[in-house]
């Protein structure tokens, strides 16, 4: 989240904005960087563009823009020192600076911002003259973490200022312009632009070598390059991308084994059929599917036997059962009957349910049989037992 605000009060400082325009005693470097007038800002906390910043996402923004800046180095080159100077000055740009860096400033070379890092400090709501201020000692040379206190981009505010310093701008303006800065970036970016245009070129004939081997690596090279083929390699590729087209044609048609595949392969290449096969693969196709029904049919009637026969057993396992069961209620009812006999009483809950046993059995065993005999049962009904 960002949150919009003045400056005054803050650690982040937009004020006391330098403009260098061309024609300026500072701007006498190339007219490609001079052509729009450059800013200076001092910022307490690089990659700040002048708003508070509160939340993770805002942070890795400031963080992200930090990271693209152009970092210019100034130092004075001792090989043109004298008795009366301690040399000239020179930047440069990026890393490897040649010697160690006495004055820096970050670059923004697309938004004409050069950023001055120091800590800069304020005190509630009030401003020196309306610039930002750094808290130094009078007199006395740099604290650890202050090294702006010894920079020539600072000064004291007045002859009577003790405790802090502003913003030198006709300092800032001697030392770039001595140090050529604006040169030293269109050199850098110049030398940046032809690494970028070697490196972009080095991949587009890498994905042209590469477009040759497979017809999805040159769909891909014809996808990024379309629109962009200085060297119209893409027409190259016609005859390969046939030859690539027919090799897989041909892979396809010897690899397919199931009717999806020679299915996809039908569909893909009726209206374009390379290779001719086509008429080929839908005769192929009718053959497989015929060979499909006949297995599905086949294997109904393996299951119809299979259901069948199982079927012929259970009905044998019911008529036995009924049998058996038939014979002993008979038997049962005898029993009960002699033991009635004798003590001239009889267990009616006995012999009714040996009854309609009996009778259950008498309807449904010839019912069962007759099933049994038109599903191709083979045993008469006197073996069933």
């Amino acid at each position: 989240m960002k949150i919009k605000k003045k400056i005054l009060g803050a650690l982040v400082f937009l004020a006391s904005t330098v403009l260098v325009a061309p024609g300026h005693a500072w701007a006498q470097a190339s007219a490609q960087t001079q052509q729009d007038r450059w800013r200076i800002m001092p910022t307490a906390t690089l990659g700040s563009d002048g708003e508070i910043c509160i939340g993770a996402a805002c942070k890795k923004k400031q963080e992200d823009y930090a990271e693209q800046l152009l970092k210019i180095c100034m130092y004075r080159d001792a090989s043109t020192a004298g008795f009366f100077t301690s040399g000239e000055w020179r930047s440069h740009v990026g890393a490897n600076s040649p010697q160690p860096c006495q004055e820096v400033l970050y670059a923004d070379a697309t938004r004409k911002v050069m950023y001055v890092v120091a800590p800069f400090q304020s005190a509630g709501s009030v401003y020196l003259a309306g610039q930002p201020y750094i808290y130094c000692i009078s007199g006395s040379p740099s604290r650890p973490g202050l090294a702006a206190c010894d920079s020539a981009f600072f000064t004291w505010r007045d002859a009577h200022s003790t405790g802090y310093k502003v913003v030198n701008v006709p300092g800032m303006q001697k030392v770039v312009q001595e140090a050529k800065v604006f040169d030293a970036i269109d050199r850098h970016l110049q030398t940046v632009g032809e690494q970028q245009k070697a490196q972009q070129r080095a991949e587009y004939l890498a994905a042209f070598g590469g477009a040759k081997g497979s017809l999805q690596a040159m769909k891909q090279f014809e996808d990024k390059y379309g629109s962009n083929d200085p060297d119209g390699l893409i027409l190259q590729l016609a005859g390969v991308k046939q030859e690539l087209r027919l090799e897989e044609y041909r892979t396809r048609f010897a690899s397919m084994k199931t009717i999806p595949e020679i299915e996809r392969f039908i569909a893909d290449y009726e209206q374009d059929d390379v290779g001719k096969k086509v008429p080929e693969a839908r005769l192929w196709l009718a053959h497989e599917r015929q060979l499909e029904a006949d297995a599905a049919k086949a294997q109904a009637r393996q299951k119809a036997e299979k259901d069948g026969t199982a079927r012929l057993s259970e009905l044998e396992r019911m008529v036995i059962w009924c049998k058996r069961e038939s014979a002993a209620a008979r038997r049962s009812i005898e029993q009960e009957n002699q033991i009635g006999r004798v003590s001239g009483f009889v267990n009616k809950e006995r012999l009714h349910a040996a009854g309609k046993t009996i009778v259950y059995c008498e309807r449904s065993a010839p019912n069962d049989f007759d099933e049994y005999k038109r599903l191709g049962g083979k045993r008469s009904y006197g073996e069933l037992r």
